[in-house]
Order: C-alpha cells, then structure tokens, then sequence
C-alpha cells in the first residue's frame, strides 16, 4: 500500500471528510492513480511527451472543477519514471473521465485503484476467514 509509506500525520489528512463543492462533512471516496512510462517517454527528456505532459496539468484545474474532483496528493516517486496522484470525488467515473479528458493516457501508462484506509480494513479483518 503506497499510502502506508508516508508519516501518520500526513496519511490522516487524507482520511477526513470531504471538502469537494456541496460535499463538506460528508465521506467521499477516494481513488488513487500510478503513472509510469517507459524512459524514452519522459517528459524530463521527450519533447513531444513534455509538451503532452503540460498540456495535461494545464487543463487539470478546470477538469477538476468541471467533474468535482479533488487532487489531494500529486508526486514523483524518485528516481523512477513513476508519479502518484491521490484523488477525492463523487466516483471513480469521475477520476477516469479527468485522466482520459486530460490526456494523461497519452504518455503514461496508469494503474488505478480505490483507496481504503487502514483502519477500515482492520475493522473488517476478524469477520473474514482465514487461509493460513
């Protein structure tokens, strides 16, 4: 779990309830994206890939806007050619749709996935059976 690497004081800020517009004080669930791309597609080094890689972020706010979606978390993981972006929204339609609007597939190969905190899992671990 990437999120279980980072200092307890800045997992919990993203385990709060939702600050998306007209969702204050309520849960909303959040979803997290794992970009890679091979190193002859990064932007550090590709110009047509540096220039999809901005076109991207400069549309991301507006995206985010339209689709109430919130990034709470966008970083590279040094020294791969990998990033992570943790997102707050209504659903994972919505993120997808920003990804694909943005145009993040065009120089990334992404990895998907819901976010669950600890905690909850760990509530819900003595009520599943056990293999070993």
């Amino acid at each position: 779990m990437v999120v279980a690497a980072y200092p307890q004081s800045q997992v919990l800020k993203f385990m709060r309830p939702s600050s998306c517009a007209g969702t204050e004080g309520v849960f909303v669930p959040q979803y997290a994206l794992i970009g890679t791309h091979p190193p002859n597609v990064c932007p550090m080094t590709n110009k047509a890939a540096r220039e999809m890689a901005k076109k991207a972020y400069a549309q991301l706010p507006d995206l985010c806007k339209k689709l109430n979606v919130k990034v709470l978390l966008d970083i590279h993981l040094d020294p791969n050619h990998k990033a992570m972006m943790l997102f707050e929204a209504p659903n994972a339609e919505a993120v997808r749709d920003l990804v694909l609007m943005a145009g993040f597939g065009y120089f990334l190969e992404l990895d998907f996935h819901l976010v669950t905190p600890i905690a909850d899992l760990f509530k819900k671990a003595d009520a599943m059976p056990t293999i070993y």
